[in-house]
């Protein structure tokens, strides 16, 4: 059984666990024909992926963990580049608490992309970052701002990295940035607390690798970060802080997520392949 098929059939395994009954799309063997059967908690209320209906939707495990908190905000989106819709940043989770927005990337199953190399802003679409007349909100950050992922694509270079989930963060700090210093931004007077929230049941030794992987290249980008905030001024008012395990995120969180979420997500996720 190859790695793919291993997978599919762990997430099918953890779906059954959770008493609902399988019922797939016809087409794909790991997508469900209600979409919202992947969600647990209240109904949700958001714009659903292409996949979210995946068994292996990190998005709908992100809704998993939070929907128990009521004043979680999914899909939370931050102007990025200009004034077009699509080129928004947009944060799985943000909760707000007394000034600080806590803001949550889940991955699942994507970090197992992360035998290519260095595919970091290296798509066509992808080179308007590397234009400064395509920053619209702030551009007094756009020099550092693009000698930043320039700085990201040197140091990984010819890496075996899952180089979108990189791309995606340096994305959601040019959000988070714009929403802090431009005119009505969502986050002004705020500090924000960025975290990478990772599935990190080691169900298959090749997972356990993808993932070991993935955290350290996250750990990698921390000093990155952290160089290019100093530069702009904004060490104080964000802070990212690299890998979260979703297992420890869970026990040390478990009153504020509720119960039910953390059964569910334990249930359902966390349980070994051979339970």
């Amino acid at each position: 059984m190859g790695y793919n098929d291993e997978i599919i059939k762990f997430s099918i395994r953890g779906f059954e666990q959770t008493g609902k009954p399988l019922i797939l799309n016809g087409t794909h063997k790991h997508v469900l024909k209600n979409t919202h059967e992947n969600f647990f908690g209240r109904r949700p209320d958001l714009k659903f992926h292409r996949w979210a209906g995946s068994l292996k939707s990190s998005q709908a495990l992100a809704y998993n963990i939070f929907s128990g908190i009521d004043h979680a905000i999914f899909e939370y989106d931050m102007w990025a580049l200009d004034t077009f819709s699509q080129h928004k940043a947009c944060i799985d989770v943000a909760i707000e608490d007394c000034g600080v927005v806590k803001m949550y990337e889940v991955k699942m199953f994507e970090i197992v992309n992360s035998r290519g190399k260095n595919k970091i802003f290296n798509k066509p679409e992808q080179q308007k970052y590397f234009n400064p007349d395509n920053y619209k909100w702030n551009k007094q950050i756009v020099a550092p701002f693009i000698s930043f992922i320039q700085s990201v694509q040197i140091h990984f270079l010819d890496k075996p990295i899952y180089g979108e989930g990189l791309k995606q963060l340096c994305c959601h700090l040019l959000g988070i940035i714009n929403e802090m210093t431009k005119e009505d931004g969502r986050l002004i007077g705020k500090k924000v607390e960025l975290y990478s929230l990772c599935f990190d049941n080691p169900f298959l030794p090749q997972f356990e690798k993808d993932l070991e992987n993935y955290k350290d290249v996250l750990k990698q980008f921390i000093p990155l970060v952290n160089r290019f905030l100093k530069q702009i001024n904004l060490e104080s008012f964000i802070k990212y802080h690299g890998f979260l395990s979703l297992q420890e995120f869970l026990h040390e969180n478990g009153h504020q997520l509720g119960s039910g979420n953390c059964n569910y997500v334990a249930n359902r996720y966390l349980k070994s392949g051979d339970d």
